[in-house]
């Protein structure tokens, strides 16, 4: 049993009322894991979250040169978070780094929290929109570097080249999603591409390029 003065306790939910945090219970499932368990295995379909209580939970990430570990969850963070609104598959693999228990909040019990506008809920949106979020900055980050490297400089003392920066947003914006749907496995969920489809088409105006 989780009592609602041991969630008080984790600084990452020091900020949550007595309601919020009754409703958090409610919601889920309390499960354990010993060290070396597998809170969930990367590619898998996920179907649920993971709000961490006790112990350390480490991400670990399957690429060709083998395992990696990304980092280490503590008590407070929320992982998996992406499962919550799609049928995507698990884009790491999440291991207890010691004993382990926490709460699972599975996708069906959200859906019945969003539904009631239940605060819990929003809460889990704004991680999940951080996620989002974190995930963009970094296909960003990736998409400069592309373009640094494709482009070499022009010759010292020559003139730039006229700037086209419609069709240079375009390109952009062109190679990041070519960039972000070919490597889904480097920057997560497919959440990524559709928050960029739909970044593109609030853009769009009508009579406009």
């Amino acid at each position: 049993m989780i009592a609602r003065s041991e969630l008080h306790g984790i600084r990452a939910l020091h900020d949550y009322s007595d309601e919020e945090l009754d409703l958090l219970l409610a919601a889920g499932a309390l499960r354990e894991w010993p060290m070396g368990g597998e809170l969930c295995r990367q590619d898998a379909v996920g179907a649920e979250c993971f709000l961490v209580l006790r112990g350390a939970v480490g991400i670990y990430k399957h690429a060709a040169a083998g395992e990696q570990r990304l980092e280490v969850a503590q008590p407070g963070a929320i992982l998996g978070q992406m499962a919550l609104i799609g049928r995507t598959r698990r884009t790491a693999t999440l291991r207890a780094e010691a004993a382990v228990a926490a709460l699972v909040v599975a996708r069906d019990t959200y859906e019945l929290l969003l539904e009631a506008t239940s605060p819990i809920a929003l809460r889990i949106q704004r991680h999940i929109a951080m996620s989002c979020v974190r995930q963009l900055r970094g296909a960003s980050a990736r998409l400069a570097d592309v373009l640094d490297a494709s482009e070499p400089p022009p010759p010292i003392g020559s003139e730039p080249p006229p700037a086209a920066s419609a069709d240079r947003a375009r390109e952009a914006h062109e190679a990041m999603m070519r960039f972000v749907e070919s490597t889904p496995d480097e920057l997560g969920d497919l959440d990524t591409v559709v928050a960029v489809k739909t970044w593109d088409a609030s853009k769009r105006r009508p009579g406009g390029a």
